[in-house]
C-alpha cells in the first residue's frame, strides 16, 4: 500500500511539474515563418457599392516574446498582441486617423510544436494565415 501510494505521489509531482512548465511565460517565444495565407472571402463591397478583390497576402515574419505577438501585415501594418499560457492569441488594432477608421482583429493560437494559426479579419478581406518557427 505504501508503495502504491509513493508512485502515485511521485506521479503527481511530475503531473503538476510537467502542467507548470507547460505554462510557464516565454515557453513560445520565437522566431516563425509564413507557411500558408489563405484569404477566407474572395470579394468584398467598397464604399459607393462597387466590387473590390482581396488580395493575396503574404505577412511577414511573427515573432512571440515574453507573452507578446507581433508581425507585419502584407500592407505594412505592425500588429502587436497577447499570448496567454495556453497559447491562445489576441491582437486588436484600430487606427482611427483614416476617413473609415482600419480595425483588424486577430485571434488564434500557438501550439507546443511550434505552429501558430490565426484568423485576420478587417474591414473587407479576411485571411487564415499558419507560421511555423523557425528551428
Amino acid at each position: 500500500m505504501r508503495k502504491q501510494i509513493g508512485s502515485l505521489a511521485v506521479v503527481a509531482f511530475f503531473g503538476i511539474h510537467a502542467t507548470a512548465m507547460a505554462q510557464a511565460p516565454g515557453s513560445f517565444d520565437g522566431n516563425y515563418q509564413v507557411v500558408s495565407s489563405t484569404r477566407v472571402n474572395q470579394t468584398f463591397v467598397q464604399r459607393g457599392g462597387q466590387m473590390g478583390f482581396c488580395p493575396e497576402a503574404r505577412p511577414g515574419p511573427l515573432v512571440i516574446a515574453q507573452n507578446r505577438v507581433s508581425y507585419i501585415t502584407e500592407s505594412g501594418r505592425r500588429l502587436d498582441g497577447t499570448v496567454a499560457p495556453n497559447g491562445q492569441i489576441d491582437i486588436r488594432y484600430a487606427d482611427p486617423t483614416n476617413f473609415q477608421p482600419t480595425r483588424v482583429n486577430v485571434t488564434g493560437s500557438v501550439d507546443r510544436s511550434g505552429i501558430v494559426r490565426l484568423r485576420q479579419e478587417g474591414n473587407s478581406c479576411s485571411y487564415d494565415i499558419v507560421w511555423q518557427r523557425r528551428a
